[in-house]
């Protein structure tokens, strides 16, 4: 097995990457080293493993994008697996809205997350409810974009339907939409 593969298999038990080296290689011994610039230095870990391209070190950069490629996918169903970005709904909160989630541990019956900035334990018949709603992690974009739609659906629902029939009341609603976005209720729009 070559080092990258052992590194991304064993360094986040370890506690991740060394802090302070920038190629990791590892001796006939199991120890890793670290190489900063061409400051050569054991590092506290051992493997025992030995990678069959010893002495070949393995990049920061490197072990980053194989550990990223090396994650399970998510298809949007059910928790998301340990270490995949995700965002979660409390549909149940007074205040519901999207956080971030990143599931750190998953048992039998608890779940630990990042969520949000808050590490939270969960019972995980908690997190498997009809209040809480799982997607894969949305871009910048597309949370702006759902913003915009909340806060003009939010506008659409002042008005009686039923009763907008003619377009004069066609024609205030369009009106309303633009005032509120001129003065800014209307998130990430604006009007020059």
């Amino acid at each position: 097995m070559k080092l990258i593969d052992i590194l991304v298999r064993e360094l986040p038990k370890l506690g991740g990457w060394p802090i302070g080296a920038d190629r990791i290689y590892q001796n006939a011994k199991g120890h890793l080293v670290g190489v900063q610039g061409c400051i050569i230095s054991p590092v506290d870990m051992e493997l025992a493993i030995l990678a069959e391209d010893l002495h070949k070190s393995v990049a920061r950069e490197q072990y980053e994008a194989a550990l990223t490629a090396s994650k399970p996918e998510w298809d949007g169903e059910g928790l998301p697996p340990v270490g995949v970005n995700a965002e979660v709904f409390f549909s149940a909160d007074t205040k519901p809205k999207w956080f971030s989630f990143l599931a750190k541990f998953i048992g039998e019956n608890h779940v630990i997350a990042l969520v949000g900035l808050e590490e939270i334990s969960y019972k995980k018949d908690e997190l498997l409810t009809s209040d809480v709603k799982f997607a894969p992690l949305r871009s910048e974009e597309d949370r702006k974009r759902d913003e915009i739609t909340q806060s003009i659906l939010d506008i659409l629902n002042d008005y009686d339907f039923e009763l907008v029939h003619i377009r004069t009341d066609q024609k205030r609603i369009a009106t309303d939409i633009v005032e509120r976005i001129a003065s800014g209720m209307i998130p990430h729009i604006r009007i020059d």
